[in-house]
């Protein structure tokens, strides 16, 4: 609440009046046909476009609780969209060369990190690994999973921890998925 009230003023008295006169006039405005949700199903040009993407359900519902124009849901999934990497095909034949480079930089195998191995470098590699599958080449965590032989979960906690190993380590993205494990000076 602090933060909705940050946005009328410094958080007290003064910023609640304020707030609630700016509900009070939303109110008086009455029901908005541009407000009314159905983020994607509108921009995509009602069901007869949305049927066009050969999606069920799970692929739009998340964004119903976008409320405006079709044009504004537009520009807001396309501000959220990861940028693209290169295709799929090629992030996924960049993969094991990340994962050759991890595993000469922190001096394991490669097979030590698709083996699910506990050994604290291990896990280390592994989760830089994950970072770098992940975040820089664009691949689906379940493939990033499978390919190190652990569970989802395990690849998200690499995405928070990848970013501070790779730099313990003194390694770059770019040298990882060049396939060198030259550390960064």
């Amino acid at each position: 609440m602090t933060e909705i009230l940050g946005q009328f003023g410094r958080p007290g008295r003064a910023a609640r009046r304020r707030h609630r006169q700016f509900v009070a006039a939303g109110v008086l405005q009455g029901r908005r046909p541009d407000l009314q949700g159905g983020g994607l199903r509108r921009s995509a040009g009602g069901w007869q476009g949305l049927a066009a993407l050969r999606r069920g359900r799970e692929g739009w519902a998340f964004d119903e609780r976008i409320l405006g124009s079709g044009p504004f849901v537009e520009q807001l999934l396309h501000s959220l969209a990861p940028a693209p990497t290169g295709s799929k095909a090629a992030a996924a034949t960049t993969f094991p060369v990340v994962l050759a480079a991890c595993a000469a930089a922190w001096g394991v195998t490669a097979a030590e990190l698709g083996g699910g191995s506990q050994r604290r470098v291990v896990a280390q590699a592994r989760a830089a690994a994950s970072y770098v599958g992940v975040a820089e080449c664009g691949l689906p965590i379940a493939h990033v999973a499978r390919a190190l032989g652990v569970s989802p979960p395990v690849v998200r906690m690499g995405l928070v921890r990848g970013p501070a190993l790779l730099r313990a380590q003194g390694l770059s993205v770019a040298t990882l998925v060049a396939g060198k494990k030259r550390k960064v000076s």
